[in-house]
């Protein structure tokens, strides 16, 4: 099954004993899965829609597909970019530390949708520089693992359905 863990969602033992589960009571691995998967990509996209930093950064990278500064550079390049120079949306970073702040965490989100955000040293080693950069999308998340994992992982889960049972019993119990 091991071989199988890259094409699984985040919590992967949770949807083999789910799309084991579903076997058992008629759903189906491959519906289950695409359950999953399907929340799985809308509580990206609200992550991305709700934090005005995340859908900047997201566009910023779509549109010029590869983009590489400071911190310091990319608030001013976002900040011109959406006319902010006194009114900023709630949320919007203050300064160039808390961009960086920022980008730390919504950088697996980011990810999934494409924009992959790394950070290095300038050639000087004087500033910390981030590179935006869009790659494709077509075997992240959701399209690998519907298909590939749902069948092939979820027949060689090591759980059955009485096992499976008989641990909710005793963990409710």
């Amino acid at each position: 099954m091991r071989e199988h863990c890259a094409l699984l969602p985040r919590m992967a033992d949770f949807a083999l004993l789910a799309c084991s589960y579903a076997e058992h009571v008629a759903i189906g691995a491959e519906t289950m899965m695409a359950i999953i998967v399907d929340n799985a990509s809308r509580q990206i996209q609200e992550v991305i829609e709700s934090d005005p930093l995340a859908t900047a950064v997201r566009d910023l990278a779509e549109k010029h597909g590869r983009w590489q500064g400071t911190a310091g550079a990319l608030l001013a390049e976002l900040n011109a970019r959406f006319g902010y120079s006194k009114e900023r949306p709630e949320g919007w970073p203050k300064s160039a530390k808390s961009v960086g702040r920022r980008l730390k965490v919504l950088h697996t989100t980011l990810a999934e949708v494409g924009v992959r955000i790394t950070w290095k040293h300038s050639d000087d080693r004087k500033s910390r520089l981030i590179e935006l950069a869009v790659r494709e999308v077509a075997q992240t998340f959701e399209t690998s693992v519907m298909f590939e994992a749902s069948q092939d992982a979820v027949s060689r889960a090591d759980i059955s359905s009485e096992a499976f049972a008989a641990n909710v019993r005793e963990m409710s119990g």
